[in-house]
């Protein structure tokens, strides 16, 4: 908006009354015929229409934005309950898993011991089954090759 001089030659206000900022110039009929000024007017009124398009296009481009960054941060927070989930899921295997081997090596259950008695009956059963009956205990070695007892 051309804000007036108070000591300029061109002084005139641009909005009609009651007319809120960005509606049609006022211009003194003196200036009016003139070219320049009439060029100079609609080069303002298009650069005002383009400066609309441009906040209009930038609003819903941040509308846009703000929709990604929460589909973003939910997306996130999802994924970090999940590997939370798989962390705490790791670790009660690893913690089982230590039980079992305790179990398989003949050493007695650590106190954090997660199996339960009809748990470690049927693993018992189960390596009994596997063992030949006259030949060597093979059963740890295939259910834990990287143990050698």
């Amino acid at each position: 908006m051309v804000q007036p001089q108070p000591d300029g030659p061109m002084q005139w206000d641009m909005r009609e009354k009651g007319e809120e900022i960005g509606g049609t110039l006022r211009v003194p009929p003196e200036l009016a015929s003139n070219e320049v000024v009439t060029r100079l007017l609609g080069d303002n009124q298009q650069l005002r229409e383009a400066l609309q398009r441009s906040n209009l296009a930038l609003r819903q481009r941040c509308e846009e934005m703000e929709g990604w960054q929460q589909r973003t941060r939910g997306e996130r927070e999802f994924l970090s309950c999940r590997f939370q989930e798989a962390r705490a899921l790791v670790e009660r295997l690893a913690q089982e898993n230590h039980s079992l081997q305790s179990l398989v090596n003949g050493s007695a259950p650590s106190s954090t011991h997660c199996c339960s008695s009809s748990q470690t009956e049927e693993l018992q059963a189960r390596q009994a089954r596997s063992r030949p009956l006259d030949g060597p205990q093979v059963g740890s070695e295939i259910l834990f090759p990287h143990i050698h007892t």
